[in-house]
């Protein structure tokens, strides 16, 4: 499973190579061509309503989201934006959310720092803290998102490829 998952991986990151320098030519004009392309390799994964709306927010210039997808395009580091497709891709929309879970449960680390190093707070034993998600207790985690809520940590899930 791991091989076959590593290489749709591969092959995909190759493909969006090609795909982000095709839209490069002509932003606008590519976004609203590959809307219409990818309907038939993901049709089977999306339900047809989600095409339509995703072609006609594509047409509009000014839509906040062909605006958004244009930005992307031009102003994220191209292994970001590709790390950043591939795991909506593949991982969320390919192998589903459950199978992202499972991965996070399986191999996901949860990694904290503190928002302000020099202050003294109850939070002190996590401010350079990790555990794996797989064994971090309830409790744990309860503190974190205290800690997180009241800004004195910063907290992160790390997972491997």
């Amino acid at each position: 499973m791991k091989l076959v998952y590593n290489l749709q991986k591969a092959s995909l990151r190759l493909a969006l190579d090609g795909i982000l320098r095709y839209i490069d030519k002509d932003p606008h004009a590519n976004i609203v061509k590959l809307s219409h392309k990818i309907e038939p390799i993901f049709n089977k994964i999306f339900p047809p309503e989600n095409f339509k709306k995703i072609q006609a927010v594509a047409r509009d210039k000014d839509n906040i989201w062909t605006q958004f997808a244009i930005n992307m395009v031009n102003d994220i580091d191209r292994n970001v934006l590709k790390q950043m497709l591939l795991s909506f891709g593949i991982d969320a929309g390919y192998y589903g959310t459950k199978a992202v879970r499972e991965k996070t449960f399986a191999s996901g680390i949860v990694a904290t720092e503190a928002t302000d190093p020099e202050e003294k707070t109850v939070y002190d034993m996590y401010y350079d803290y990790s555990e794996a998600v797989s064994k971090i207790p309830s409790h744990r985690v309860l503190a974190l998102n205290r800690g997180e809520k009241e800004d004195k940590l910063k907290v992160s899930v790390e997972i491997d490829d």
